[in-house]
């Protein structure tokens, strides 16, 4: 399968972020809540109090797929191991 040029780098960009915040490597099941914005991805968990728009135009799912494929074998062995996932876009 073919992944673009612009996919890779951004997925080297979020697996590199996610060192430097010397974030844990997680053998067994994992949820992932994540939030989208302009100016880059925060991992959170917050409630949902309210609807939000955003000035980003791609699809929460995209963005999504694209965090869950980074993080493998940085994170977790592989992106099969999410089992609960939650992502807004502000």
């Amino acid at each position: 399968m073919y992944t673009p040029e612009r996919t890779l780098l951004a997925e080297a960009k979020i697996a590199e972020a996610y060192k430097e915040a010397r974030g844990p490597f997680y053998q067994g099941p994992v949820s992932i809540d994540a939030v989208f914005d302009s100016k880059g991805i925060n991992i959170t968990i917050e409630p949902l109090e309210e609807t939000h728009t955003s000035p980003l135009r791609g699809d929460t799912d995209n963005y999504l797929k694209l965090l869950c494929d980074a993080l493998n074998e940085v994170a977790y062995p592989d992106d099969k191991r999410v089992m609960i996932i939650r992502g807004e876009k502000r």
